[in-house]
């Protein structure tokens, strides 16, 4: 028979597994890197879970491997968040609101990471075409996204490279947003990475300056919501 201690060990729905659910929404929401890296940064995070986990279990009486057992499973934290039964100051009524807003600063950065890291990658893209970009004229095969005033927001173009023919997908601005299938349009790509494509006008990357304040007033918004949280529960605690 199994001890009641193995079964509590591996959990059916534990950390890791939470771990996962997270990492995999937001890399299918923001697309940061390659399937390959996806599977290699998620595969080390789990593995340095478990390091982590068995390094603490070492020494069973320190407040860390107690806190672990205690809040083994998702489950048996949030019930002791919502019931008090972990006496910890950060527990207590007063502190409920700033638990909320700790979460909600949470997501707000971790978006605000993601799209600081697009805007990095937009960056070095922008960076390889101007120094070694090759301007040619593509043919748009098809229209792959339209905007509400019937406009060409994305379009599948062709065109010959030394190394072959490329179809790559391509964001329209400006006078291309006529496109349509059988048009010739003008684009830049990368000879190291064809598969990087831009519009002429793109180069000047403007477009980053949206990112940049995607991310500015995302994390301010995060540090003002639990800034006031904090003070509300300090003000509560002094009554």
């Amino acid at each position: 028979m199994k001890s009641p201690d193995s079964e509590q060990s591996f959990p059916a729905l534990g950390w890791p597994t939470v771990l996962v659910a997270v990492f995999l929404s937001a890399w299918l929401v923001f697309r940061p890197f390659g399937t390959l890296w996806m599977f290699v940064v998620l595969g080390t995070a789990l593995a340095l879970l478990r390091v982590l986990r068995r390094l603490v279990a070492r020494h069973p009486t320190s407040r860390i491997d107690r806190w672990c057992r205690t809040n083994a499973t998702p489950a048996l934290f949030l019930a002791h968040l919502r019931h008090g039964g972990n006496r910890a100051w950060l527990h207590d009524a007063q502190w409920r609101t700033v638990r909320g807003a700790a979460v909600f600063a949470i997501v707000c950065v971790t978006a605000a990471c993601f799209m600081g890291w697009d805007a990095w990658k937009e960056d070095q893209a922008l960076n390889d075409l101007r120094s070694r970009g090759r301007e040619v004229t593509a043919t748009v095969v098809s229209v792959t996204g339209w905007s509400d005033a019937d406009e060409a927001l994305h379009v599948d173009v062709r065109f010959e490279t030394p190394s072959g023919p490329i179809r790559e997908d391509v964001d329209l601005e400006g006078d291309a947003l006529d496109s349509r299938p059988g048009d010739q349009l003008a684009v830049v790509y990368d000879p190291v990475r064809p598969a990087t494509v831009r519009l002429p006008s793109q180069l000047d990357g403007h477009a980053i300056g949206g990112l940049v304040t995607g991310v500015v007033a995302v994390t301010l918004l995060a540090l003002f919501v639990l800034a006031l949280a904090i003070r509300d529960g300090l003000r509560a605690g002094r009554r």
